[in-house]
């Protein structure tokens, strides 16, 4: 059981069972299914999806920190500060994603030589608790 406690009255906030090896792999077999479709959308596409989590995140901002406030003792002006970089590192990667992705020509003794980014898979992350927002977005965001 995990448990998430209000560090500043001890209270407790809510509580979650622990997933079992055979849920995790099932959830990690989800995400490569997803990730096959995702590698097939457009960055158009996924320009829009980032830019509507960016107005998502603002649109709930107090919510959000509230949450964060509760869960994490985080001050509310913090709190809120963290989910306005956040919304605006979605916008940044929308804006500039598809740029950064571009194939590079390369010098090198070959004929021509060139960087291509592709995607490669599925990721992983596990995250400290103190910018619990900013944490998962700056790296969600870019890939």
């Amino acid at each position: 059981m995990f448990v998430s406690i209000n560090p500043s009255n001890e209270k407790i906030l809510q509580k979650y069972a622990l997933h079992t090896h055979e849920e995790v792999q099932h959830k990690i077999t989800q995400c490569h299914q997803s990730w096959s479709q995702w590698k097939q959308t457009s960055l158009a596409e996924r320009a829009k999806g980032l830019f509507k989590l960016a107005d998502l995140l603002l649109q709930n901002k107090e919510q959000h920190a509230e949450l964060m406030s509760l869960e994490m003792g985080k001050p509310i002006t913090q709190a809120i500060s963290e989910i306005e970089k956040c919304a605006w590192v979605c916008r940044y990667y929308a804006e500039q994603g598809p740029a950064f992705l571009e194939p590079e020509i390369i010098k090198t003794d070959a004929r021509k030589s060139y960087l291509s980014y592709q995607p490669l898979g599925i990721i992983l992350a596990i995250m400290p608790w103190n910018f619990p927002f900013w944490q998962a977005i700056r790296f969600a965001a870019p890939t």
